[in-house]
């Protein structure tokens, strides 16, 4: 059988659409007069991966570069209000800790960009653990106050989740950063589990993991608009997407597609569902 490439979720088809048209949604609102005042768009996903998923059956689905790519490109370029966008700077970066998807993502990615409007920047493709890039991030958000950031957190397997480099992003750039979490609740439940019964596992990438159903996500959606995707019914893997806001409300929810407002009862109900300490999941 052939190797899979990753991403082989059930639901992977659902996820990357989703993250299509919620980046899509986004560059939309970057028209608005609430983002006059930004220059520069910088779109990270820091967990890229190759650029490509391999389900179990071997059906290929573009991966998050592709989509974020897609729904930029496509959202910036075309609608009445395309002209809008064309004195802001639209900067890509995609990292992974592999140097085989790193560069096989460049492979896929980069003829996405040619040819395209001025104002879109050809990607950047860099090498780094999570928590390096975000930190290398937020360095460049600290020089340049005209700079926003859509940031994607979308981790197949056990990489080290930046969890304090992303919360520190969030508290010094709160208003200038949009954060997109994708993670599945059942590979952090029984991680954690293997480490509870199991404690002489070294796994250091799992300092990031541990809290992140009360700390993380109690600090990410402070003072802050986002939704949550309600449980997926028939997914195992329950993979749950948080996107959070730094300014403008999306003009419309999601309702439909299973997306509630974090800060309301359907929203605590679905973190319930999703949290690995009330999980029975074995």
């Amino acid at each position: 059988m052939p190797k899979k490439a990753q991403g082989s979720s059930l639901i992977t088809p659902r996820k990357e659409r989703e993250l299509y048209g919620l980046t899509h949604m986004r560059v939309n609102q970057f028209k608005s007069f609430g983002f006059n005042e930004i220059d520069r768009i910088v779109f990270a996903d820091v967990f890229s991966g190759n650029g490509n998923n391999v389900l179990e059956d071997q059906t290929e689905v573009e991966g998050s570069p592709v989509q974020i790519t897609q729904a930029v490109v496509r959202a910036s370029t075309t609608g009445p209000k395309a002209r809008a966008l064309l004195d802001k700077k639209f900067i890509f970066i995609f990292n992974d800790i592999r140097r085989d998807a790193v560069e096989k993502c460049r492979e896929i990615v980069t003829p996405l960009f040619s040819p395209i409007a001025s104002n879109i920047v050809s990607p950047q493709f860099w090498k780094m653990e999570a928590s390096a890039a975000i930190a290398k991030l937020h360095r460049g958000m600290l020089n340049d106050p005209r700079m926003y950031a859509y940031l994607v957190l979308d981790p197949n397997g056990p990489k080290a989740f930046p969890r304090k480099e992303v919360l520190e992003l969030c508290r010094c750039f709160g208003n200038r950063v949009d954060i997109v979490t994708n993670l599945s609740a059942t590979a952090i439940y029984r991680t954690l589990r293997l480490k509870e019964t199991h404690p002489e596992f070294n796994v250091p990438w799992l300092e990031g993991i541990e809290g992140i159903d009360d700390g993380y996500l109690r600090a990410l959606t402070n003072n802050r608009f986002g939704w949550i995707r309600r449980p997926i019914e028939g997914d195992p893997q329950r993979w749950f997407i948080i996107p959070t806001f730094g300014r403008v409300q999306p003009w419309y929810d999601w309702h439909t597609q299973g997306y509630v407002k974090i800060h309301s009862s359907e929203g605590f109900s679905a973190m319930r569902a999703y949290s690995w300490r009330l999980s029975n999941v074995s």
